[in-house]
């Protein structure tokens, strides 16, 4: 029967995430060995490896989260009841807010462009086709 979880167990994987993107950020994905992401942690490097599989999957964790937080703004806007432009407005300034608040997640995707990391920026902005919010938003205002 497996084990469950640790108590700690999320918010030490949100912590490994987010300090392998300051190292992403900082030094660039090739650069960056699981040596030195799990000593950033804190962790030994069998214990980096109870929490993600491998560094190129730390690379599609981080730009998934950063998609997926800007995704939900654009959702949010969509959903208010103010006109194309206003939500657009309210879009574009809570995406300033994302940027400026995450700008090691974006630096580790950029630095994931290069290398074997490249793909992960696309996995994790890959979308359905109704999916875009943002597309639907632009389109609303240009009809306006």
């Amino acid at each position: 029967m497996p084990r469950g979880r640790a108590p700690g167990y999320d918010t030490q994987r949100e912590q490994i995430l987010a300090r392998a993107a300051e190292l992403f950020a900082r030094q660039g994905y090739t650069a960056t060995s699981m040596n030195q992401v799990a000593l950033a942690c804190g962790v030994s490097k069998p214990s980096l490896y109870h929490y993600v599989r491998d560094k190129y999957q730390l690379l599609v964790e981080i730009a998934e989260d950063h998609v997926g937080r800007l995704k939900s703004l654009a959702a949010e806007a969509h959903a208010t009841p103010a006109r194309p432009e206003a939500r657009v407005r309210a879009m574009i300034a809570s995406f300033l807010e994302v940027y400026a608040e995450s700008q090691a997640a974006q630096a580790a995707a950029g630095a994931g462009a290069g290398a074997s990391g490249g793909q992960a920026a696309q996995d994790a902005s890959a979308k359905p086709a109704d999916d875009n919010v943002v597309d639907a938003e632009f389109k609303e205002v240009k009809k306006a």
